[in-house]
């Protein structure tokens, strides 16, 4: 890809985060300092807390303590980790949860979950991923099993290396979306081909899923701050429900 082919499928990110999760693909966010990953987050996670609780829900590991953080008052955040070791715990939990809806599959006959998603976001994940092999670990391990028990990983990084993109890590992403990076090694690194260097410092991104024929152009949008204030006061006026999908089937 060249920076001529950027004139290609123009799709908007209000509808790719729909997608990301209706489709429940693992899903990559990664691009340079600045280029519109906490805008992007702030879309997904809007359309996110759009639904019950009960439906959708997610964990947050956010070691940078910024971009996440607004959303942790919302019902539908269940844990919110800040540190390498409350992190690890997220996802010991989120595995512990996965391997509780495929009993209760096998017990049911399915195929794929009959419950809600949960949503596993991280950002930062650099620190995270090169500092604690147990914690990349158990990633890779979600990102293998998790699609069809519709326990969901969103992977955000501002450091697109390989060392933090690594091939086993990302093996089992099927969403990738690259914004601006520093050059095509980068861009190849998230999407498998360069272009995303072309990119403008703000503003759009490419995105890549196995729903499309080739990558897609994307118009980051920004949530106005009042819609999420809007959204927030509704439901704290929303009675909570009694008992969410893990502590259903954890049994707690």
């Amino acid at each position: 890809m060249n920076n001529t082919s950027l004139k290609g499928w123009q799709y908007d990110w209000d509808d790719t985060a729909t997608e990301i999760l209706n489709s429940g693909y693992h899903t990559i966010i990664a691009g340079t300092t600045g280029s519109g990953k906490s805008t992007m987050l702030d879309t997904f996670l809007y359309n996110l807390c759009q639904c019950e609780p009960g439906f959708r829900n997610f964990d947050v590991i956010d070691l940078k303590r910024v971009s996440v953080m607004d959303w942790k008052t919302f019902p539908h955040c269940q844990k919110y980790a800040t540190t390498k070791e409350e992190a690890e715990s997220v996802l010991e939990q989120a595995i512990k949860l996965m391997n509780s809806i495929y009993k209760d599959m096998e017990r049911q006959n399915l195929k794929e979950s009959p419950y809600g998603y949960h949503y596993i976001i991280i950002d930062e994940c650099a620190d995270l991923v090169t500092e604690s092999k147990k914690a990349k670990d158990m990633i890779i391990k979600l990102g293998r099993l998790g699609r069809a028990a519709h326990v969901v990983v969103i992977l955000c990084t501002q450091a697109p290396s390989r060392k933090v993109l690594s091939a086993d890590l990302v093996l089992n992403f099927n969403g990738r979306l690259a914004l601006r990076c520093s050059d095509s090694i980068e861009s190849r690194q998230i999407i498998g081909e360069s272009g995303a260097e072309f990119l403008p410092r703000y503003g759009q991104g490419l995105y890549k899923s196995p729903k499309f024929m080739k990558v897609v152009k994307v118009d980051i949008n920004l949530t106005p701050p009042e819609n999420i204030d809007s959204l927030r006061n509704h439901w704290k006026s929303t009675e909570k429900p009694k008992k969410n999908l893990i502590a259903r089937l954890l049994g707690k």
